[in-house]
């Protein structure tokens, strides 16, 4: 009698998910690694749920950085890269008079705390004034940007269980008479604060009457001039997953003009406090207000988010600036890939930022990633299959709580 062969696994009927919270990453994963899900059998939560997850789960990986290490090397075995091959150079080695190390004094006298000014130039302090310390001191400030004002939401709905408002051909959500900001929302950009007037707290919870010509003025940022000049517009094939590719990018990453460029703009998405709101209750807000985000889009943001923290090590994620580097990831990914898009205001509105703010952010993560946001479906389900199942598995073994 001849073997019955078994049929392959198949998955079995189940409704959508209706919400995040009835999306598991466990559950993810082992569907996942038996080949019972990939891309195109994601619904937009589950979409979601993989996104907020990598972005977490980084960074609580990077919160050891032995334990991170010991990932990333893991990781890029997979393309037969070692980890040791490719160390970023230090930013002393293009300019070492301004990053010099303050020399040691071997005395038992209390000596003065230095100032910022004599730490970066120790060598002519003594023959300085105190006019000529001042223009300095004013010229560093100038050079270097402070850190991005606290992020702030328009509240928009309260309760994400209602059903949702109906929406336009483009995308883009509009409100009803029975939201309970409706009339600030229908004002929006009808007045001169634009964003401010339907801000009524910020994210961090305190009152924010600051006008926005206060932003205006936070610092000069690297001109696009300078940037273009630093670009790799190199033809680069996308259907491509030989190590290849990453060790391009690895080799563009490790030049000591782009690692001080990225340190400059690694800032834009810095904010002043810890945000209050979870990224999964952030998310969630994007994926109501923002329906024309496809799966494709979340499964992009989370793929090229962990290649630029774990495989490139260009970005360390912290719940700091993990919110902005959603915003510019997903809409950098949507307008790149979407022929439909939600309107720039009406997507600031949603992340609670500016407009201009939003545009400094895609500006900034663009040149982060070297514009490379193209990905192929193999390497999207590759990167399901094998580097997101290595990320919470790892994550459960080592940082079990």
């Amino acid at each position: 009698m001849l073997d019955i062969l078994l049929k392959p696994t198949q998955q079995t009927f189940v409704d959508d998910p209706e919400s995040l919270d009835e999306t598991s990453a466990d559950e993810l994963v082992f569907d996942f690694k038996h080949d019972i899900k990939d891309i195109n059998k994601l619904h937009a939560y589950h979409a979601v749920r993989v996104l907020s997850t990598t972005v977490n789960e980084i960074i609580r990986l990077q919160s050891r950085p032995d334990l991170l290490l010991e990932f990333r090397r893991m990781q890029l075995a997979k393309y037969n890269i070692g980890v040791d091959e490719y160390t970023p150079p230090s930013p002393c080695a293009s300019n070492p008079t301004l990053y010099q190390p303050e020399p040691k004094i071997a005395s038992c006298k209390p000596t003065r705390p230095t100032t910022t000014v004599e730490r970066i130039f120790p060598e002519d302090v003594s023959h300085r004034n105190g006019e000529e310390k001042r223009k300095i001191s004013e010229v560093m400030r100038s050079q270097t940007p402070p850190l991005s004002p606290p992020l702030k939401f328009s509240k928009l709905r309260d309760n994400f269980n209602d059903p949702p408002p109906p929406q336009l051909s483009s995308g883009a959500v509009t409100p009803t008479e029975e939201d309970p900001f409706y009339d600030r929302i229908i004002n929006y950009g009808h007045d001169d604060s634009g964003l401010q007037s339907t801000s009524t707290t910020s994210l961090d919870g305190d009152d924010d009457d600051d006008d926005d010509d206060e932003h205006d003025e936070c610092g000069p940022y690297i001109p696009i001039e300078e940037l273009t000049t630093t670009a790799d517009l190199d033809p680069h094939n996308v259907l491509d997953r030989t190590d290849e590719w990453l060790r391009k990018e690895l080799n563009y990453n490790m030049t000591s003009k782009i690692t001080q460029q990225n340190g400059h703009l690694l800032k834009l998405f810095d904010l002043i406090k810890k945000p209050p709101l979870s990224i999964e209750d952030f998310l969630n807000r994007i994926k109501t207000y923002s329906p024309s985000v496809s799966v494709s889009c979340y499964i992009h943001s989370a793929f090229l988010l962990f290649k630029m923290t774990i495989l490139l090590d260009v970005i360390p994620l912290t719940d700091y600036n993990a919110y902005r580097f959603i915003l510019g990831v997903i809409r950098c990914s949507t307008k790149k890939l979407e022929d439909v898009y939600q309107k720039q205001s009406a997507f600031a509105t949603v992340g609670g930022v500016s407009q201009k703010d939003l545009f400094k952010i895609e500006v900034g993560f663009l040149y982060l990633s070297n514009f490379k946001l193209v990905v192929t479906e193999e390497n999207l389900n590759f990167y399901l299959k094998e580097h997101f199942t290595d990320l919470v598995d790892f994550c459960n073994q080592k940082l079990s709580d």
